[in-house]
């Protein structure tokens, strides 16, 4: 199974603190333990830096670029090779 995932934090006082990669962990440890997911893929405009830090920080590898939304695909597999 693959599940799209994304996370914001819109108060600026709680950014940078961990929240975001910590909310990211719990629903993919909930998504692989509950609902059998083992592919995560998250989609991040390319201007978004703080994302795709983050994304990439967690483990997700880049997969695609998608010009006409400005965005770039990031994917995470929990499953057996």
């Amino acid at each position: 199974k693959i599940a799209e995932i994304d996370v914001m934090i819109a108060e600026p006082a709680s950014k940078r603190k961990g929240i975001g990669s910590e909310a990211v962990r719990l629903m993919m440890g909930f998504a692989g333990d509950e609902l059998g997911v083992h592919t995560f893929r998250a989609k991040i405009l390319e201007n978004n830096a703080a994302s795709i830090a983050l994304f990439q920080k967690l483990g997700f590898v880049e997969v695609q670029r998608v010009a006409v939304f400005k965005e770039v695909v990031f994917e995470f597999s929990t499953a057996k090779k």
